[in-house]
């Protein structure tokens, strides 16, 4: 027959309020309400059913959420299937760390012969992990979910406007997401908002259900190219002033089964990189590395990854065609398994050595093979120098928060091997004479030597005190050319028209060279070698 109704229902009683409490899990609103209507002409029937929950709470151990409404909506539709609407207002919830907020999120759908048909989504969601400090803004979702699954179940998006680290802005997100029988899948890429040009991909894919759990996700950075130099203070503070440009490239899988069995890995490849200090004290040219992790989550690297530069400078310190292996053994324990470079016209090797990140000081040994005598005072900063002639030997080094000092380090001229040395004394000679023999003639003869000296042996002792290079020298040999002192009273007094011939002159000379000289490194370079060791 016909009829038509309506009505509306509050909970009654001492209280208003609606409480449950089910294994740990407690709920409660303010008074909740319902509506309802339904009609029939006799052929067809009609109803509507509505129901709200104000002032929402719900908590489970340290987990809660709470929503100003959560309201229920049902009706008929003309194809048989019953539509309904779930649509929570603003929504805050938080568990651990991670806290979120929703204003306004849905539900939607229709039900008809036990299949479902909805769509999920909400807008200008945004949350925080305040252990990591990795917060978001504008996080949207559009979910279609249909249930049964099934394979032509349409995809949905993710999208996520601004991810910030530390109050520093990473980028945006966007992500296809799409779900079908016993599998969920999921791919998209993050845009950087630091890097121009830079973005991330990834690829994930779910299989559960009837199959044993499985996942396997990748993620990359497709070959990039940094023009303009980079400053990475923009992502790491303590670097600010150092620049970077070149090629980059990221590849990297994870992927864990039912047994919570887990492996992954990531390579990093970098190829005519250029990285520098603004001021132009510290730079690193044309450098290519590759970087394996074969086995994460263990930070433990492949054997003998390769680096090799085109060039390498620090102040006035310069090195050509380096090589190096390395290897990670764990975050504490980086090994340098070889590096070698040209050097001053010659070789220089260093052994094996272990850098901790967590310390601001390192020892390494390093061997000169063949080095431009002439060369070496000219990057020492003693002088201006030319001539012909080689050193080898050994350099021990300790290198404290960027900075070298030298220990006992002995360099010797290539026996059989005599040379030349021309020194332009810059003020350092006079200074650097021995006490007990400081007379200005035995000074003005020393300078006069080495504007142009044939030696037949030459020795340099090198060590750090108090920030200054303490250099001595030892030359056997005799001047090139005449020069213009002569003996009166038992000295040597100069007399520019004079031309005396010496045979034989041992010089046995000091330096002392402050190390600013030599690497003089603004402020951003050093900030950042401290940043890195954490001190």
């Amino acid at each position: 027959g016909r009829y038509k109704m309506s009505g509306s229902a509050r909970l009654a009683g001492e209280t208003s309020e609606l409480e449950l409490e089910y294994k740990g899990c407690a709920f409660s609103s303010a008074t909740p309400s319902l509506e309802f209507q339904a009609s029939s002409d006799g052929k067809t029937s009609a109803f509507n059913v509505s129901a709200l929950l104000p002032k929402l709470k719900a908590a489970y151990g340290a987990a809660w959420l709470e929503a100003a409404s959560l309201e229920l909506l049902a009706r008929d539709s003309e194809n048989g299937a019953v539509s309904f609407d779930a649509i929570v207002s603003d929504l805050s919830a938080r568990t651990g760390s991670f806290s979120a907020k929703v204003p306004k999120a849905m539900l939607a759908g229709s039900l008809k012969d036990a299949s479902v048909n909805a769509v999920a989504s909400f807008e200008n969601a945004s949350g925080i992990e305040e252990n990591s400090k990795l917060a978001f803004e504008g996080l949207s979702l559009n979910m279609p979910c249909k249930l049964p699954l099934s394979p032509d179940a349409e995809a949905g998006t993710l999208a996520v406007k601004s991810l910030v680290f530390n109050g520093h802005p990473l980028g945006s997100l966007t992500a296809k997401l799409s779900t079908q029988e016993n599998e969920f899948d999921a791919s998209g890429e993050l845009v950087s908002a630091l890097v121009p040009n830079l973005k991330i991909v990834f690829s994930s894919s779910n299989k559960f259900g009837a199959h044993p759990f499985e996942s396997n996700t990748k993620f990359g950075i497709p070959k990039f190219k940094i023009d303009e130099p980079f400053d990475l203070g923009k992502a790491f503070p303590k670097a600010k002033g150092i620049m970077l440009d070149g090629e980059f490239l990221l590849d990297g899988a994870y992927a864990i089964d039912w047994q919570h069995e887990s492996s992954a890995h990531l390579l990093l490849q970098a190829s005519h990189a250029n990285i520098r200090e603004a001021s132009g004290k510290f730079s690193v040219e044309c450098f290519d590395s590759s970087f394996e992790l074969p086995g994460l989550p263990i930070l433990q690297s492949s054997p003998s990854q390769k680096i090799t530069f085109k060039r390498a400078s620090y102040g006035k310190l310069s090195m050509e065609n380096g090589v190096s292996t390395v290897r990670l053994d764990a975050l504490d324990a980086i090994f340098v398994e070889k590096l070698s470079a040209n050097w001053c016209g010659g070789k220089i090797r260093a052994q094996s050595f272990l850098i901790n990140p967590a310390s601001a000081t390192y020892d390494l040994t390093i061997h000169c093979d063949r080095v431009s005598i002439a060369q070496f005072f000219e990057q020492i900063s003693v002088g201006h120098a030319e001539g012909e002639g080689t050193l080898n030997g050994t350099i021990p080094l300790t290198i404290k928060n960027g900075i070298p000092n030298f220990q006992d380090a002995f360099l010797y001229s290539t026996p059989g091997d005599p040379g030349t040395l021309k020194l332009e004394d810059n003020g350092m000679l006079a200074a650097g004479m021995q006490e007990g023999s400081p007379e200005a003639s035995t000074v003005e003869i020393a300078r006069e030597s080495l504007k142009n000296f044939n030696y037949s042996w030459a020795k340099i002792s090198l060590n750090t005190q108090n920030e200054t290079i303490a250099m001595k020298l030892q030359l056997d040999g005799k001047p090139a050319m005449p020069l213009p002192f002569r003996i009166e009273d038992g000295k040597y007094v100069r007399d520019n028209e004079y031309k005396g011939v010496f045979q034989g002159i041992r010089l046995d000379l000091n330096f002392n060279v402050p190390l600013s000289d030599i690497i003089g490194l603004s402020g951003s370079f050093k900030n950042m070698l401290k940043g890195a060791s954490g001190k």
